[in-house]
C-alpha cells in the first residue's frame, strides 16, 4: 500500500532560506528512511501565503495529487497583515 502526502503552507513549510529544505522536507526523509513504501509526497508551501491563498488552490491540487495524508501549516502570514479600522479617523 503506498501513501501520499501533500502539505500545504507558507515559507515555514515550503523551506523558505533553509539548508535542510524546512520542516515539511525534513519530515519527508524521515519518513522516506522509515516507511518504504511512501510514493509521493509533496511540498506545497508557497512563501507569503496566507490561508486564503491556501484555500483558492487547494482543491485542485488535491484532485490532481490525490493524497491520503493531508497537512496545512497556515496562519503565519495571516497575522502579520493589519487592518486599519473602517471607522478610523486617523
Amino acid at each position: 500500500m503506498s501513501q501520499k502526502i501533500a502539505i500545504w503552507g507558507d515559507s515555514i513549510t515550503e523551506g523558505y532560506y533553509d539548508k535542510e529544505g524546512g520542516w515539511a522536507d525534513r519530515l519527508k526523509k524521515f519518513l522516506w528512511s522509515d516507511i518504504k513504501n511512501c510514493s509521493g509526497f509533496f511540498n506545497l508551501g508557497i512563501s507569503g501565503e496566507t490561508s486564503s491563498d491556501v484555500l483558492k488552490r487547494l482543491s485542485v491540487e488535491i484532485e490532481s495529487r490525490k493524497p491520503e495524508i493531508i497537512l496545512l501549516a497556515i496562519g503565519i502570514n495571516d497575522s502579520q497583515f493589519f487592518l486599519e479600522p473602517k471607522n478610523s479617523k486617523t
